[in-house]
């Protein structure tokens, strides 16, 4: 991450301790503050120097409390001096006035009326100009700062200062996770920019009780929903263990296992509060209009690492290691390594952590493995979904193939008369334009936003939802032929068979489905690049053999009325099985 020069402009001998505790917060978050330290403004000399580290400063943190300070010739304050010239200079000034400076020690505010006047009026000038923060403590103080510097640096971008060194191709190491957290909280910060992206924003936190993670993100998750941070279509994942999962452990090393069973009960209350105040963001208006959403995602497996994947722009990761001294697991204590994504073997590394995230999804709830396959595979779609459209309307003409022979079977069970229709993961929606064009009333739902705007292009299509299938309230309607192409195979067991369980709820007795998925050798499931796109995004996939696939489907009801093979329309050598299917015992 860049290093911004940060110019400190106060009153002095009133606010040194405040001075030096603001600097060492900045050299903290990794950035150069400079000030007055460096040069007392006593001549035009030392003017003229202030001016140009100013001018060369990317942000200006401005003190106020109760004092205005020296004048410059008599006529004003150096502070304020200081000020209008970053003013002139369009620096991102981050204002922050004392709360109540009348009620400070007599040697730390103004006594005269004319200094207590050219105050009043400075704080009114700067309180006209900015958005402030206030402080009365040293502790808020520092949060304001905090705040008040990693929002600027968000809304107001700047080159700021980069080592140049020959050996920038490796990685970052901070002694331990407390050291790295302004550079990861940064990072975060920068990646929410909705001017950065174009796309739904991941950002997976991979942690074990989650308290340090959440002290971490508290701030950052408290402007979003004040709208200091301006931000849409952002998942925070965060992964910790499952709090009844820490009851099972057993650890041959502890020497009181009654007083480390004591602090595990202790612990996983508080990792229940934390898992509470983090889910409850979820219930927030700005959150929900802004398509923001924090998941939890509790796994059920020992701790190996911890770790930060932000977008496609940095990671932070290190290790979770024992210590007998402490008898537990510790991780924020190990070294935190930090890379972006210029340095070699960054793709590498974000492979491993994704993959942990994998690993330990498939170790929760069954509603968690489908809760991390359907924010996979929702991300994928959504990436391809403009390359899914050029490609459908580039073979529209090799439709017959598929679809001809459903329309003859629709056209003989209903007597050639128009019906209705749903498109289960329409995609595109070419196949429910399709048949819309054989004059039925068709309905397409997707749960990918980028997919429902290609679907919505196709005017003769009735309806569009955009919504989770499984979770969609149909309100009773029932449709008379129910199509699923390419549906079912993104759904890990069991709930592949809730989807054809589903399917039949909302199929009229006597109705049809068309279902479609392609020809494997193995019954096998997985996470896999989609590498027939673009950026090759990654999503989860079931493989069915011809005989799983009928078995799934008699399981959920069903008989085959009849089926075949269609080459696919841009592979080679790759073939999808149909079937045409009833519910059975009906009359169909």
């Amino acid at each position: 991450m860049n290093k911004y020069q940060i110019f400190i402009s106060s009153t002095y001998e009133d606010l040194k301790q405040e001075r030096q505790e603001v600097i060492k917060a900045a050299l903290e978050m990794g950035h150069l503050p400079v000030g007055m330290e460096l040069f007392p403004p006593t001549d035009e000399k030392s003017w003229q120097l202030i001016q140009d580290v100013i001018g060369d400063s990317d942000y200006f943190v401005l003190i106020i409390a109760g004092r205005y300070g020296d004048l410059y010739e008599d006529r004003i304050g150096y502070t304020e001096m200081e000020y209008d010239y970053a003013i002139s200079k369009k620096k991102p000034i981050i204002a922050l006035l004392h709360s109540n400076p009348l009620d400070l020690p007599l040697d730390k505010k103004e006594l005269e009326t004319e200094a207590l006047e050219r105050l009043s009026n400075f704080r009114k000038k700067i309180s006209q100009n900015h958005n402030f923060g206030r402080w009365n403590d040293f502790g808020s103080l520092l949060r304001e700062v905090n705040k008040g510097i990693n929002s600027a640096i968000v809304r107001h971008p700047s080159t700021g200062w980069q080592r140049v060194r020959p050996d920038k191709q490796y990685p970052l190491i901070h002694r331990n996770l407390f050291e790295a957290d302004s550079a990861i909280v940064t990072a975060i910060r920068c990646a929410l920019s909705p001017s950065d992206r174009d796309s739904l924003l991941d950002i997976y936190v991979l942690g074990g009780r989650i308290r340090t993670i959440h002290h971490m993100l508290e701030q950052v998750l408290q402007d979003i929903d004040e709208r200091i941070i301006q931000t849409e279509n952002v998942v925070f994942t965060i992964c910790c263990f499952a709090p009844d999962y820490m009851s099972d452990w057993t650890v041959t090393q502890v020497k009181n296992v009654e007083k480390f069973q004591q602090s595990l009960e202790m612990q996983k209350q508080e990792l229940r509060g934390h898992i509470s105040e983090l889910k409850s963001y979820n219930n927030r208006s700005s959150f929900r209009h802004n398509h923001i959403e924090v998941n939890i995602m509790e796994y059920s497996k020992e701790p190996t690492i911890y770790g930060f994947v932000v977008g496609e722009s940095d990671i932070f990761w290190g290790a979770y290691s024992w210590n007998d001294e402490l008898e537990d697991y510790v991780g924020p204590l190990n070294p935190c390594v930090q890379m972006n994504n210029k340095m070699e073997n960054f793709q590498a590394c974000k492979d491993v952590l994704m993959n942990r995230v994998i690993f330990w999804s498939l170790s929760g709830s069954e509603q968690t493995k489908l809760d991390h396959v359907l924010r996979t595979n929702l991300k994928a779609y959504d990436t391809i979904a403009k390359d899914y459209h050029t490609r459908a309307t580039d073979n529209a003409k090799k439709m017959g193939n598929w679809l001809d022979p459903v329309q003859r079977q629709l056209s003989s069970a209903f007597n050639n008369k128009p019906i209705t229709m749903l498109d289960v993961g329409s995609g595109d929606g070419f196949m429910a334009n399709y048949f819309a064009k054989q004059g039925h009333k068709v309905t397409a739902i997707d749960f990918s936003p980028a997919m429902c705007q290609n679907i919505r292009k196709y005017d003769a299509i009735s309806d569009v939802i955009e919504d989770d299938f499984l979770k969609y309230d149909f309100c009773r309607q029932r449709f008379d032929c129910v199509v699923a192409v390419a549906f079912i195979h993104l759904f890990p067991s069991p709930w592949d068979l809730r989807v054809i369980e589903r399917v039949r709820d909302i199929l009229e007795d006597n109705g049809i489905v068309y279902i479609a998925t392609t020809i494997q050798a193995d019954t096998i499931s997985g996470y896999r690049k989609k590498d027939d796109f673009p950026r090759n995004p990654i999503r989860f996939r079931q493989h069915y053999t011809r005989e799983s696939f009928e078995q799934l489907l008699q399981k959920g009801g069903f008989s085959v009325i009849d089926s075949y093979d269609a080459d696919d329309f841009v592979i080679k050598d790759k073939r999808w099985m149909n079937f045409i299917i009833k519910k059975s015992g009906s009359k169909q």
